[in-house]
């Protein structure tokens, strides 16, 4: 789910805000203080979910109720320097350290998140969205070698299928679509996740005038979608 990056949740608005749509977390408020939970990955990973920005001042003396977890794609990734700095203006790290203390409620937490994941990917793969290697060879007419090459040097990406098998997005083999420009901006997306590529892939941009960024590359605008993928990577 993270590679040097560190995904950071902010609770959904409360009713009362009206139809607003939430807004990612700003690293301003990612002091300890506002930190509801957090899991240290491993690595050098760090995963941290706020508590509710509106109620963050109360939550000394009122307990918060948990909020349902979002889908896993619209989770906001943050990079990790970033997310430290952060951490180091608002207090100090060991505020992090403090809340890994809570190891039942941070492997709920967890947990919750995996079992989200997987069952996105299941769904991804009934609706032929990934699929195998051996497919993805046959659509491209490639063979199974070429692929993890490709995949090996950057130019393509899979996600964990289950069964410690890998899966592909479908799109590679869209006849739609330029191969070498697909190849160009999975490229450009560097080290990131694949559930982060996945994301800038399928999410519309702002900055591609509300178009995903496939959409954006079968209408041509390749030297766009490349721009707008070096900003998701160094947000």
């Amino acid at each position: 789910m993270t590679s040097k990056n560190s995904a950071v949740k902010r609770s959904p608005e409360s009713p009362g805000a009206g139809a607003r749509h939430a807004r990612p977390a700003r690293a301003t408020a990612l002091a300890p203080a506002n930190i509801e939970q957090a899991a240290d990955l491993g690595a050098g990973f760090i995963i941290v979910k706020l508590r509710d920005y509106a109620t963050a001042q109360q939550a000394s003396t009122a307990k918060q109720k948990r909020a349902p977890l979002p889908p896993v794609g619209d989770i906001p990734v943050m990079p990790r320097s970033r997310l430290v700095s952060a951490l180091r203006r608002g207090g100090k790290l060991a505020g992090v350290e403090q809340l890994n203390k809570q190891p039942s409620e941070n492997a709920a937490f967890m947990h919750e998140m995996a079992a989200q994941e997987k069952a996105r990917r299941v769904q991804l793969l009934a609706a032929g969205q990934l699929i195998s290697a051996q497919e993805l060879s046959e659509r491209l007419d490639m063979s199974t070698q070429a692929i993890s090459k490709s995949l090996k040097d950057g130019r393509l990406f899979a996600l964990e299928g289950g069964g410690n098998r890998l899966c592909y997005p479908s799109f590679y083999a869209d006849s739609a679509l330029s191969r070498r420009d697909l190849y160009a901006v999975t490229k450009a997306l560097g080290a990131i996740p694949p559930s982060s590529k996945w994301q800038f892939f399928t999410t519309p941009k702002a900055s591609l005038n509300g178009l995903t960024p496939l959409q954006a590359l079968q209408q041509g605008a390749r030297d766009a979608v490349l721009v707008t993928a070096a900003g998701f990577v160094e947000r």
